[in-house]
């Protein structure tokens, strides 16, 4: 074994012997200068440690990338502690923030993200959704009803359909189809735990529904959603990204009489996530030092479900609708364990720092209560229903998780935890749009949504769509 190995064992070898024992931070967690960088270190010189013996020494081109690497950030915060008399060989050089903004960059919180962006794609489908079954309270009580012999005179909403039979509407026009898309952006905010990143996403949703009689509806949407996510380049985070694809078949149904009506939105999706980070450490002069910059990518999967339940009631007065519900909403989602690529791995070194991440389960559980209140205004063209929304959300699933990873070449397979944030309890919905009823049974509309109240986050879209019935 090369002198610098030894040495790195020799030194690491009588730290082991002093903090095996001791709850506090290792010498390298202290270095941290938040939680997530403190967990990181412990777990880096953990791995070094168990490198340590004749038996354990690394055995192939990665183990010793790995073993460099934690080797080289143990030395460094050895000697920013006052522990050795001189620096070693391994020593990076650097100062303690420099060091500290290392261990974020080999750890793997960016995972964390994964979760958050496929509950929003889910969410966003089912918004859409529930945005066309309220098109159907109007058509299946008439409110929704054209005046083909409007000649600009006065607006006699009664004489349109307001509380009046809906029965050759529904008799004619049992069938409808729609189409729309959205386009949204967000913002995440830097945390201690989680780092910041931007967002930008399309959703695209087609569907079909019929009108089994004046009470009920039900039907069948398909939506893919594709999200891009930059993560914001700082000193601790070189740079990011994340592509996720989402499917999502969505089975849908309304239940209305008189004024109350019932809701329900079953969703099940897949996904697809292709990640990669940047690693920059400044190499140590040591005999395999390997490549100091490096990408890790990675590819994983997963499926989730969602129900949504929906009451609600509609006051008619006049030409509005004010339409006050609840909803609860369950969410149910596994993302398939998964392993980076190391691109530094090459048949003579490199590929130590790649991170194998064990299977996650997220859940999640909200309750909505808000209210719409609509318009309806007869025009030459057709009917205009312009509205406002807002609704109040609250995560009833709000503790923080933590995912759980190892190195790929660890081999002692020591087990790493990233405590994500925790979830906003309360936060807000804000939305507006209008849509348009013509004369041959298309509607289109465009509305837009913003959420508001998160504490580390943003984010709003807009959608546009047509419908057409037959």
């Amino acid at each position: 074994m090369e002198t610098s190995v030894k040495l790195g064992i020799v030194i690491a070898s009588s730290l082991f012997t002093t903090v095996a024992t001791s709850q506090e931070n290792l010498p390298l967690g202290s270095i941290g200068q938040t939680d997530l960088q403190q967990r990181m270190g412990n777990a880096v010189q953990t791995v070094c440690m168990g490198f340590l013996g004749s038996s354990r020494a690394p055995t192939s081109p990665q183990q010793l990338d790995l073993f460099s690497r934690c080797g080289e950030m143990v030395h460094t915060a050895n000697r920013i502690l006052g522990s050795v008399n001189a620096p070693t060989s391994k020593d990076l050089g650097v100062n303690k923030a420099t060091l500290a903004s290392y261990l974020q960059q080999v750890a793997g919180e960016e995972a964390a993200a994964q979760s958050n962006v496929v509950t929003e794609a889910m969410m966003g489908q089912s918004v859409v959704v529930a945005d066309r079954l309220s098109s159907f309270m109007n058509t299946m009580s008439g409110i929704a009803r054209v005046n083909h012999n409007y000649t600009g005179g006065s607006q006699d909403f009664n004489a349109l359909g307001i509380g009046a039979s809906s029965d050759a509407l529904i008799q004619n026009q049992r069938w409808g189809v729609f189409g729309s898309l959205k386009s949204g952006m967000g913002d995440k905010d830097t945390t201690d735990r989680e780092d910041g990143f931007e967002l930008d996403d399309y959703q695209v949703l087609v569907g079909v529904d019929y009108i089994f009689n004046d009470h009920f509806v039900g039907g069948i949407a398909y939506g893919y959603r594709d999200v891009d996510a930059d993560y914001d380049v700082s000193q601790r985070v070189p740079g990011a990204q994340m592509d996720v694809s989402t499917d999502t078949f969505t089975l849908y149904s309304l239940y209305q009489r008189d004024e109350f009506y019932f809701s329900t939105v079953l969703d099940i999706g897949s996904s697809e996530f292709d990640s990669s980070r940047n690693v920059q450490i400044i190499s140590s002069v040591t005999d395999n030092s390997g490549a100091p910059d490096r990408i890790l990518r990675s590819s994983t999967e997963s499926t989730q479900y969602a129900l949504s339940l929906e009451a609600g009631y509609q006051l008619v007065n006049d030409n509005r609708i004010i339409s006050p519900y609840f909803k609860v909403r369950y969410l149910d989602m596994e993302i398939d364990e998964f392993a980076e690529q190391d691109s530094s791995e090459t048949s003579t070194g490199g590929g130590g720092l790649a991170l194998a991440y064990q299977e996650q389960n997220v859940e999640s559980l909200k309750t909505a209560l808000g209210g719409q209140i609509s318009w309806t205004l007869n025009r030459d063209f057709g009917v205009l229903t312009p509205y406002l929304m807002a609704e109040w959300l609250y995560e009833h699933e709000d503790e923080s998780r933590a995912i759980t990873a190892q190195y790929v070449y660890d081999p002692q397979n020591n087990l790493i935890e990233f405590i994500t944030d925790e979830p906003d309890s309360n936060y807000f919905n804000l939305g507006a749009g209008v849509s348009v009823v013509f004369p041959n049974g298309i509607q289109a509309f465009v509305d837009a949504n913003t959420t508001v109240g998160l504490e580390d986050f943003t984010y709003t879209n807009f959608t546009a769509g047509v419908r057409m019935a037959f």
